[in-house]
């Protein structure tokens, strides 16, 4: 039976990524009730397959948890990231395993490496396009509330549905 879990992380991930995107928050409540789920689930595969090896290993997503964390906190120490982002990363390291974690980190890292690049640019001369007064560039400034910086949990969302809906292309990636 495959694992429920890749459909938690998908909905956990649409609403972060517009949250973070919009207002540079991450919710505390909505990892919890993710790894609340995450764990019910997991719970769930063990009782049901107590002779038999489980389907997918607990193991790996306590892991994932563990690494996902570790991973990014010098960013957070650093000031680089939130505390948000990190917990965030260890969450999807949960509900989808330690082998996701690199996919995620390289597709979030490329994003926004490309929009430092865009920021860059649009300080360099590209302000002639006026796009900063449209509605919805608007709509995403009124939620940030004076809040700088990059949108990194959006990244690590659209990562992580890069890696449940295309799981194959994403391990062409790795040895």
């Amino acid at each position: 039976m495959p694992s429920p879990l890749p459909i938690v992380a998908a909905a956990l991930c649409v609403p972060i990524f517009f949250g973070d995107l919009r207002a540079r928050r991450v919710p505390n409540g909505w990892l919890l009730v993710a790894l609340g789920l995450g764990t019910a689930l997991l719970a769930a595969d063990r009782l049901t397959n107590p002779a038999a090896v489980a389907s997918w290993s607990t193991w790996t997503h306590l892991a994932g948890l563990a690494a996902g964390m570790i991973a990014l906190l010098p960013f957070y120490a650093l000031g680089w990231m939130g505390a948000g982002d990190v917990k965030f990363y260890a969450t999807l390291g949960f509900l989808l395993g330690m082998e996701a974690l690199l996919p995620i980190w390289i597709i979030s890292a490329l994003l926004a490496g490309m929009q430092l690049v865009a920021g860059l640019l649009w300080r360099w001369g590209l302000r002639h396009m006026r796009m900063a007064a449209s509605p919805p560039a608007q709509w995403l400034q009124s939620g940030r509330q004076g809040r700088p910086g990059t949108p990194y949990a959006s990244y690590l969302a659209l990562g992580a549905l890069t890696f449940i809906a295309a799981p194959g292309f994403c391990h062409r990636w790795l040895p």
